[in-house]
């Protein structure tokens, strides 16, 4: 049977130098040698390791599947059958077009758009947006993923984008033409960078769909501020993924806060600023209400306790009282202030 079409492979310990010996439902089917172009491109799955006897037989690859083979190690033995543990392919077709594709777009990048399969796995694909000048989003740094189903080009991948960016939620799969929500609109002819200059596009409008969010302007322009920072700093994929970014990132942060944009600077420093009013109220000076001698002052501060209690009884269940003394106080001071 051709190794393509095997749904499960089960390899016990290893034959001496001469190849493996795969069995399927309890029967011998084929002596193999495992090679880097048979698994590459001849089969969808393949099993990495088995423990046959309390024996665990490792069958050490390179690229893609030693992360795997190393986390199998690491799993505990079971008795006296086979463990399988299976890692899912990229079909022939999938993989040579994504390689093209990738050399495709390092040679000839869409206008602010860098992208970048995953090291391990072909099929998780890594970009990184730059806002436009002229949007919302100039000065921010996008990133996000394609996953692309094992049968690409066929079938479209799934786009996410992970940096807060006002546009999209985070890590959720986004409803476009061009995504996996709608596999009836989708065209084989469609590439990578057609995929993610039709994003950006999408990006700078205003049309909803699902996995989009709404913000104003303003939002967007600060979380584009916050965005490098983000991604240097918090966003651990990017760092794996892009650590030449990062490291440009970190000079960039060192250098950039005297150009940054004076009303998402004004905007960032009021958020930073921002006081709770109960903190406010206990800085000022406590004042009893039998302290109040002017009776139309002392009677006006009781009705305001009284209906402010009223309303958070309503609204939280009577939670937080020392919100509105705190209040009550400050209104009775401006009271006196006045007079």
């Amino acid at each position: 049977m051709p190794l393509s079409q095997l749904d499960t492979w089960i390899i016990p310990p290893l034959r001496p130098r001469l190849g493996l010996h795969a069995h399927r439902n309890g029967r011998d089917i084929a002596a193999v040698r495992i090679q880097k172009d048979t698994i590459y491109n001849n089969c969808d799955t393949l099993v990495l390791l088995t423990s046959y006897n309390s024996v665990t037989t490792s069958v050490l690859l390179s690229g893609t599947f030693r992360k795997a083979a190393e986390h199998f190690v690491n799993l505990p033995q079971s008795h006296n059958k086979f463990s399988v543990f299976k890692t899912v392919m990229a079909s022939k077709q999938a993989l040579k077009r994504l390689t093209k594709e990738y050399k495709l777009i390092v040679q000839n990048p869409p206008p602010y758009i860098t992208a970048r399969p995953n090291e391990d796995n072909i099929l998780e694909w890594h970009y990184v947006i730059e806002g436009p000048p002229d949007t919302p989003y100039a000065g921010g740094q996008y990133h996000g993923t394609l996953t692309f189903p094992s049968d690409y080009p066929y079938k479209p991948p799934a786009i996410r984008m992970i940096t807060p960016n006002g546009r999209f939620k985070e890590n959720t799969r986004l409803c476009l033409s061009m995504s996996d929500y709608h596999p009836d609109l989708w065209n084989p002819s469609w590439s990578v960078s057609t995929i993610l200059t039709g994003l950006l596009s999408f990006m700078t409008g205003d049309e909803a769909t699902t996995g989009s969010i709404n913000t104003t302007d303003l939002q967007k322009r600060v979380l584009a501020g916050k965005s490098m920072e983000y991604n240097t700093h918090a966003n651990r994929r990017f760092k794996v993924v892009f650590p030449e970014i990062v490291e440009a990132n970190i000079k960039a942060l060192q250098n950039r806060a005297h150009k940054q944009d004076p009303e998402v600077a004004q905007a960032l420093e009021n958020a930073q600023k921002q006081r709770n009013p109960i903190a406010e109220a206990a800085k000022e000076k406590a004042v009893n209400l039998e302290d109040i001698d002017d009776p139309e002052d002392r009677i006006r501060a009781e009705e305001v306790l009284r209906e402010m209690k009223q309303q958070e009884a309503a609204a939280n269940g009577g939670s937080s009282p020392l919100y509105y003394v705190g209040a009550a106080i400050l209104i009775i001071m401006l009271g006196l202030f006045m007079k």
